[in-house]
């Protein structure tokens, strides 16, 4: 047995050998999204946006994607439910929007990732 696992004490002469009180702590399973990438960019008129929801194989992870303009202002919900881990890909067709620079919010569970889309006329 290792030194890290036994605790040894003495008292009163007598040997002691205890446990520590602490369990090992298993690392909670990655959630979130990653490999967040549009194809066209720039783009006219639509764009296919692209990532991977990560997670346990046996459940669906919230996923958001929403677009906003360069003032903070939602222009756009392209998807809002529950998915399965695995790789996604959503297309864009903004409709009356003036030709520019958007960002692309991917929210998965608390992770969130953004990509810079150029829409061009």
């Amino acid at each position: 047995m290792t030194f890290h696992r036994i605790l040894l004490l003495i008292c009163f002469g007598f040997l002691l050998i205890a446990q520590p009180l602490v369990a090992p702590v298993q690392a909670a399973p990655v959630v979130g999204v990653d490999n967040l990438r549009a194809t066209p960019n720039p783009f006219n008129p639509t764009t296919s946006i692209l990532f991977e929801v990560e997670g346990p194989a046996d459940c669906k992870v919230p996923v958001k994607v929403e677009v906003f303009d360069v003032r903070g202002r939602q222009v756009g919900m392209v998807l809002d439910k529950s998915l399965e881990p695995g790789p996604r890909a959503v297309t864009w067709q903004p409709i009356d929007l003036n030709c520019g620079v958007y960002f692309a919010r991917v929210t998965a569970a608390d992770c969130a990732l953004q990509l810079t889309l150029t829409l061009l006329k």
